[in-house]
């Protein structure tokens, strides 16, 4: 077995399964993305390429469901696109936070940083480096999970992929044999 013939966060699922219950998992998961930014009234061109991925997700489940080789034939490329358009997004929220990082935070951002903490709720007095480590150790938190989301992004797709490429030879191997029995 290769590595992409499950998905990573259901790798206990056989083949089939797996890609059911990730794709619904991711199906989910952009829905409330586009109803969380559409709630804070952000809709940029992200939004739209996000709901793009619902539709092609939402016609991969119809494909997959009635081996429908024209709704599955379409989510290499779409989908392809969408994770390539992501993974340079989040490629660039990285770069941004390596460069903030590297720039070590200048003193105005490091003193409204400290403002902030002090004028919350549960005031809290930091000195600038404990404030300078506090951010360091957010922007390294916030580096783990988006390249964990740019490894579960790349996985999903790769194994989706892997999966519909099968079934659509399927339908081809089932499509001929048809063929070549009525023609008997």
């Amino acid at each position: 077995m290769g590595f992409f013939n499950k998905c990573f966060c259901c790798c206990c699922l056989p083949e089939e399964s797996s890609v059911k219950v990730c794709t619904w998992v991711f199906l989910i998961f952009e829905i409330l993305f586009v109803i969380l930014l559409k709630l804070n009234e952000t809709f940029t061109l992200l939004n739209v390429i996000d709901i793009v991925a619902i539709v092609v997700l939402i016609l991969l489940i119809y494909g997959i469901k009635n081996k429908n080789k024209e709704y599955l034939s379409k989510y290499n490329i779409t989908f392809g696109i969408f994770t390539t358009l992501e993974i340079i997004l989040l490629a660039y929220y990285i770069i941004t936070i390596i460069s903030v990082c590297l720039y070590d935070f200048d003193d105005e951002y490091l003193d409204s940083f400290i403002d902030d903490l002090a004028n919350s709720d549960e005031p809290i007095i930091y000195t600038r480096e404990n404030a300078k480590k506090l951010l360091l150790f957010s922007a390294i938190c916030i580096i783990l999970v988006i390249s964990f989301l740019i490894f579960i992004l790349v996985d999903y797709y790769f194994t989706t992929r892997h999966y519909v490429n099968k079934l659509i030879e399927s339908i081809d191997n089932s499509d001929s044999n048809r063929k070549y029995e009525n023609g008997l």
